[in-house]
């Protein structure tokens, strides 16, 4: 008979790897987002070619089109202050036209 005590338990999952497998499902970037954008760096016509012949080597580049506009509108709308930036560059237009 086995003893319960002697049996080793089962490996737990950090946080971290539950948060990082959350993502990965929800993005979709399980064939490697890494690969993929330094081989579009690198040598693009491969990537193309890949994507073309149907090999599921990289990532799809509409699952990339929606993550890069995503950042894109999340940092463009809550970390860039447009009205303070503009604001800022024309006061400095102005203090030039007057320096003339």
């Amino acid at each position: 008979m086995k003893d319960i005590n002697s049996e080793t338990q089962p490996e737990h999952k950090t946080s971290k790897e539950v948060f990082s497998d959350f993502i990965l499902e929800i993005i979709g970037y399980e064939k490697g987002i890494y690969r993929t954008i330094v081989d579009l760096i690198k040598q693009p016509r491969v990537v193309v070619e890949s994507y073309l012949s149907k090999g599921n080597i990289y990532v799809s580049p509409f699952k990339i089109l929606i993550s890069i506009v995503g950042v894109w509108l999340l940092f463009n709308n809550f970390i860039i202050d447009w009205y303070k930036l503009w604001s800022s560059f024309f006061d400095s237009l102005d203090s030039f036209a007057k320096l003339k």
